[in-house]
């Protein structure tokens, strides 16, 4: 069901996307910030609310009715998961710019969406134009994020191979690049991760800018689409994760070549922690048989279940870790 005013912005030029699912305690930090963005343009806002158990549902409709000019929301009938939400989403962004800004992180610059603006305004061979952002973590506090690249005209090498290299909360590119993306591809493989795909494919069209300003802060929380804290939600993670990198090596098998031993033995060495974290010694043996590699950490499991006393140690171990 969406929901919109009759007066709603007619030409937004930017298009914002929050997708939110049970994050009543982090989303109203998410949408005042976005909602407090200074323009010389104008901009839409559109919520995926997808089936919350929560109060996360209210906060959406509570914030449409006190923002109806620029707040459309899409209220999912029942749970799509990450995925389809994302891609249910950017089916109805009308602007020529599309950001995006999960439901559990938010911006820190209310000057963001201007900058990002004119900096592909200005720069018309650009398509994609990402910023400096802070991490945030429970115990540790705000920290400068690190780890991706910060080179301006960034293009498709090892870090789209490997990873995203722009944070989902700093994303701000041109909706006509969404030619490039089969999304229904996206879907039908349950991906587990809308920001990789999307940014590795996107390089192979476009060129990446970057601002260094920090504008956005991306929180290390737990139970989120990347940190899910049941056993089912872990390794569908985890086979989500390896769907993408199967799905690019189909699209890019010369860049991105990866090993087919390997990503499948990824998989297996996920369901096999969890073996160690449920104290499931005949389930661990049975998926330490089937690794065909060895990594150091996969070669240390492996060794562990030849013993059954070190297994349960390495259980607790487990289990005190996570």
């Amino acid at each position: 069901m969406i929901i919109e005013d009759k007066n709603i912005v007619k030409k937004p030029v930017v298009s914002v996307i929050v997708l939110t699912y049970n994050q009543e305690n982090l989303l109203k930090q998410c949408l005042d910030s976005i909602i407090s963005q200074k323009c010389n343009f104008t901009y839409e806002l559109i919520i995926g609310e997808d089936c919350s158990t929560d109060t996360t549902r209210n906060i959406c409709k509570k914030y449409q009715e006190q923002n109806p000019a620029i707040i459309k929301l899409l209220l999912q009938e029942t749970n799509q998961g990450l995925m389809k939400n994302f891609v249910d989403l950017l089916s109805l962004c009308r602007g020529k710019y599309i950001a995006h800004c999960a439901g559990d992180d938010y911006w820190c610059d209310d000057l963001k969406l201007q900058k990002q603006y004119d900096y592909l305004e200005n720069n018309s061979d650009f398509g994609f134009v990402r910023t400096g952002f802070y991490h945030l973590y429970n115990k540790k506090g705000l920290v400068v994020g690190t780890g991706y690249s910060n080179e301006i005209g960034w293009v498709f090498n090892d870090d789209a191979k490997y990873g995203t290299v722009a944070a989902a909360a700093t994303i701000f590119f041109k909706r006509n690049l969404l030619k490039y993306l089969d999304l229904d591809e996206f879907v039908k493989r349950k991906f587990s991760i809308e920001d990789y795909p999307m940014q590795a494919i996107l390089a192979k069209y476009t060129k990446f800018g970057y601002i260094s300003d920090v504008t956005a802060v991306f929180r290390q929380t737990t139970d989120s689409g990347s940190r899910p804290q049941s056993s089912q939600g872990r390794i569908r993670y985890v086979e989500g994760y390896i769907a993408v990198k199967k799905y690019l090596k189909e699209l890019f098998p010369v860049e991105c070549n990866f090993d087919d031993i390997e990503m499948n033995d990824y998989i297996v060495y996920a369901k096999l922690k969890e073996a160690y974290r449920h104290f499931s010694y005949k389930e661990a043996k049975k998926l330490a048989s089937e690794l065909q590699s060895y990594t150091y950490k996969q070669k240390k499991l492996y060794l562990k279940t030849s013993n059954i006393f070190v297994f349960y140690l390495m259980c607790i171990f487990f289990n005190f870790k996570f």
